[in-house]
């Protein structure tokens, strides 16, 4: 999709976190999974609705929901603290309104 539209980008940059999409110079987007990043919306997979994840709900091993807000929180936070623009999609939320996130990372090359 980006690239269809000419917009460059490396995947999987090993910084910290390492953002799904980074556009230079400074653009990192995460597109969270919604089980592994514990979505607390409602939310469609497969055709299946799914509640959303409450802060004690268990995700897997001795991760919790909220274990996972924090961890994602903390790598947004140090990467806007070290100059980065972070965008996070879910994947839901990519899959139903993929046009809705193109013009949010279009808004934020923009802005760079």
């Amino acid at each position: 999709m980006l690239k269809d539209i000419g917009i460059k980008f490396q995947k999987h940059k090993p910084i910290r976190g390492q953002p799904d999409i980074f556009i230079k110079p400074n653009i990192c987007v995460f597109m969270d999974g919604d089980y592994w990043h514990a979505n607390p919306k409602k939310y469609v997979y497969k055709g299946k609705l799914y509640p959303g994840y409450k802060k004690d709900d268990h995700i897997v091993g001795k991760t919790y929901a909220k274990d996972k807000w924090a961890k994602d929180k903390e790598i947004t936070n140090e990467l806007r603290k070290n100059g980065f623009h972070v965008l996070r999609f879910w994947q839901s939320q990519f899959e139903t309104d993929p046009e809705k996130c193109l013009q949010e990372i279009i808004k934020a090359i923009k802005k760079s």
